[in-house]
C-alpha cells in the first residue's frame, strides 16, 4: 500500500524517442492532492499524467495539465490511463493520443470480478482534445465500463463517452459555464496557468444528444 499525497509534478520531455511516465504502476496506492504539469510518452499500454495504471486504489483531488500518448499501445488518460479502483474530484486539460482507449480523466474503467469493485469516476472536470487515430475515445474516459457520477467536461469535438452523454453521469459545458465549475478553480489553485481556452466556444449544449439512461450491450 502506497500514499502520495500533495506532490506537485513538473515534467518535460527532452528526447521524444525516449518513453516517459509519471507513477506506471502502483497497487493499492492512493495518490491525493497531486498536481501534474507534464509530457508522458509510451510506447505500449497505460500513459497517464498521473497515474498509467491504477489498481484497487484510488485517485482524488488531483489536477493535470500537459500530453499523454503512446506510440503503440491503448488506455491513454488525462489522470489515469487505466483504474480499477476509484477516481474522483480530479481534473484535466490535455491533449491525449493513443490506439484505443482514450479518455480525458480515464482511459478504461472496470468491470466488478469475483470480490473486486468496479471502477467508479465521480466529480471530475476534464478539457480535452484527442489525436484523430484513436478509437475508443471519450472526454472523460474511452469505453462505459464501471459507474460515473457527477462528471463535466468541454469538449469541441467529442462527447462524454464515445457518442453519448448521459444526464447525471457525463455532461458537455459551455466555457461560461466551465469557469463557475468547483473543479475549474482547482486549476488555479494548483498553479496551471489559465490558459488553453483559446478554441471557439463548444457547440450549443442543446445539440447534443444527453440521455437519460442507455441500454449497454
Amino acid at each position: 500500500t502506497m500514499t502520495l499525497s500533495r506532490i506537485p509534478v513538473l515534467y518535460q520531455t527532452q528526447k521524444p524517442e525516449k518513453s516517459l511516465s509519471l507513477p506506471s504502476f502502483r497497487y493499492k496506492a492512493t495518490i491525493n492532492g497531486c498536481t501534474s504539469e507534464a509530457n508522458v510518452v509510451g510506447e505500449k499500454d497505460y500513459v497517464g499524467l498521473i497515474c498509467g495504471s491504477s489498481n484497487l486504489g484510488s485517485i482524488r483531488n488531483c489536477a493535470a495539465k500537459g500530453n499523454a500518448r503512446s506510440r503503440n499501445g491503448m488506455d491513454v488518460g488525462g489522470i489515469a490511463g487505466y483504474a480499477h479502483g476509484l477516481v474522483s474530484d480530479c481534473s484535466s486539460r490535455c491533449y491525449l493520443e493513443g490506439k484505443a482507449m482514450v479518455g480525458g480523466i480515464i482511459g478504461e474503467g472496470s468491470k466488478a470480478e469475483m470480490l473486486l469493485p468496479q471502477s467508479e469516476v465521480n466529480d471530475c472536470l476534464a478539457v480535452v482534445e484527442i489525436g484523430k487515430r484513436s478509437n475508443y475515445i471519450g472526454s472523460i474516459a474511452g469505453e462505459y465500463i464501471g459507474s460515473f457520477k457527477n462528471n463535466k467536461y468541454f469538449s469541441k469535438t467529442n462527447n462524454g463517452i464515445n457518442s453519448f452523454n448521459i444526464e447525471g453521469e457525463f455532461e458537455p459545458v459551455s466555457e461560461k459555464e466551465l469557469k463557475q465549475l468547483d473543479g475549474y478553480a482547482a486549476f488555479i489553485k494548483a498553479g496551471i496557468p489559465d490558459d488553453g481556452l483559446k478554441q471557439k466556444e463548444a457547440p450549443d449544449i442543446a445539440e447534443r444528444s444527453v440521455y437519460t439512461k442507455v441500454l449497454i450491450y
